[in-house]
């Protein structure tokens, strides 16, 4: 992917870039990740995902969700998926494919289905965090890599 600044992006406002390091696949609760704010260095969030997104880099598009009830940011240029979106939400079935950003990881109870699962908690307050960031942009550069021991 270019890191040229997409055209609705002034060209005095720098590319935000951010990372998902993916930490642990789990075969029924997803894949879970740390998201990182390069610019400071610093993680800020957690994340899970149902259907994990290829490794690689990719861009951040504002967007609108639910005939733009919604202010989200799409991830594009995903090879054979669209609409990408990182989104609140608790547990991997939360979402088809997107990736949900929380303050933690935790056990949550599902009241609906009677049932435990494994996610991420202060989901809004994450959002809203990365949202802030972003705010004045329409695009940054999303670096989606594993975490690899040494």
């Amino acid at each position: 992917m270019s890191q040229e600044n997409d055209a609705s992006t002034p060209k005095d406002v720098p590319l935000r870039v951010f990372t998902v390091l993916r930490v642990k696949d789990h075969p029924d609760r997803g894949t879970f990740g740390v998201f990182i704010d390069e610019d400071e260095g610093l993680p800020f969030a957690v994340t899970v995902e149902r259907l994990p997104i290829p490794e690689g880099e990719y861009v951040l598009k504002r967007d609108y969700y639910h005939a733009g009830k919604y202010v989200v940011f799409e991830i594009t240029g995903i090879p054979g998926r669209d609409r990408v979106l990182i989104h609140r939400g608790n547990i991997d079935d939360h979402s088809k494919g997107c990736v949900i950003i929380g303050e933690s990881y935790s056990p949550i109870y599902l009241e609906k289905e009677k049932r435990w699962d494994y996610g991420v908690l202060a989901s809004g307050t994450a959002f809203q965090e990365f949202m802030d960031k972003l705010k004045g942009q329409d695009t940054a550069k999303l670096i989606i890599s594993r975490w690899r021991p040494k």
